[in-house]
């Protein structure tokens, strides 16, 4: 604990009995409930008594050093009378043997308590305006320093999405077609726009061209276990005569690109990227340019980004193309 100039002031009143009777109640009083303050008070009173001693017992030894050699060097001789006759030199008996050493060591006593005063005085010099305190240190036992050891630095791998997951949420959009898809499909789109599209593939398969021949009664209905939606065109049975008429055959033409681009969406909305394209590479016009764009999609889900690539920038690179903006930037997400 650290004690403020006046508390050393107090100190050393105390200990020369500089003290008033309040004051020096109200000191010992302190000492009494501080620990701290009592053992810095007896630790100034050792020092004091010690520095006294030390200093008395060195003052004294040196002037018995100076006596000695003032004796050794000076002979003393015997005065004579009138006569001639050498008087014999007093004794300690005779004339009172009278010693300087008490007077030497009161003097050397006055001078040690002096310089021992300015030492202390000069140890409550301040700096700064900051007392510089005078404190018992006791050693405190080292401890050998711990090895450390530095955390090995790991890198921190960058993660990069793949393709998959960076043209993932273009499948969801809708599609952006030209002409409005033929009324037999809307139960399917309908399907597909509610996140089905197992049910808008079911739907597909059941879509019929106009005037064709009824299903034979033994032949066996479609299976929704493999691809339920025919990717091949729509005449599956022999036509009827009426449905050779060139109406009829235009109706059936848009029907079946219709049907084919949105058994491929489905496909791929499925989760069935390889079964997607399949079906959207004969897509035919006027839905080219759209299955065009899911197509590169569904090289993406594939994980083949150099196909899906490939048509991107053909995409991009059409000004009227429905999906060049989509193109361009999912080709900087991709770069």
């Amino acid at each position: 604990m650290a004690f403020s100039e006046a508390d050393y002031a107090q100190i050393d009143a105390y200990l020369h009995n500089q003290l008033t009777e309040s004051e020096k109640q109200a000191l010992e009083e302190r000492l009494r409930n501080e620990s701290d303050f009592a053992a810095e008070v007896e630790w100034f009173r050792s020092f004091i008594q010690n520095y006294q001693q030390l200093r008395t017992r060195e003052t004294v030894e040196a002037i018995n050093q100076q006596l000695r050699s003032q004796a050794a060097n000076e002979t003393p001789s015997a005065p004579a009378d009138q006569d001639g006759r050498v008087m014999p030199l007093p004794t300690d008996q005779s004339v009172g043997r009278r010693s300087f050493r008490p007077v030497w060591l009161a003097a050397a006593a006055i001078g040690t308590v002096v310089l021992s005063l300015g030492i202390w005085f000069s140890l409550r010099q301040t700096t700064d305006e900051k007392p510089v305190v005078v404190q018992r240190t006791e050693p405190t036992p080292t401890r050998p320093a711990e090895p450390t050891t530095e955390p090995e630095k790991t890198s921190v791998p960058t993660v990069t999405p793949s393709t998959r997951e960076q043209s993932r949420p273009y499948l969801n959009d809708r599609p952006r077609l030209a002409g409005q898809a033929p009324a037999e499909l809307r139960s399917a789109i309908d399907a597909l726009d509610n996140d089905d599209p197992a049910a808008a593939l079911r739907l597909l398969s059941r879509v019929r061209p106009q005037a064709t021949k009824p299903r034979p009664a033994d032949a066996p209905a479609p299976t929704t276990d493999t691809a339920v939606a025919d990717d091949e065109p729509l005449f599956g049975a022999a036509p009827t005569e009426s449905a050779t008429t060139t109406a009829n055959a235009a109706t059936n033409r848009r029907l079946d690109t219709y049907r084919q681009f949105y058994t491929g969406l489905s496909y791929l909305r499925n989760g069935q990227p390889e079964q997607a394209l399949r079906v959207l590479n004969k897509v035919k016009a006027p839905l080219r340019e759209a299955a065009d764009w899911y197509s590169a999609l569904s090289y993406l889900q594939l994980n083949q980004p150099a196909p899906g690539k490939r048509l991107l920038n053909q995409i991009s690179a059409s000004p009227n193309h429905p999906y060049r903006n989509d193109a361009q930037k999912l080709l900087n997400q991709l770069q």
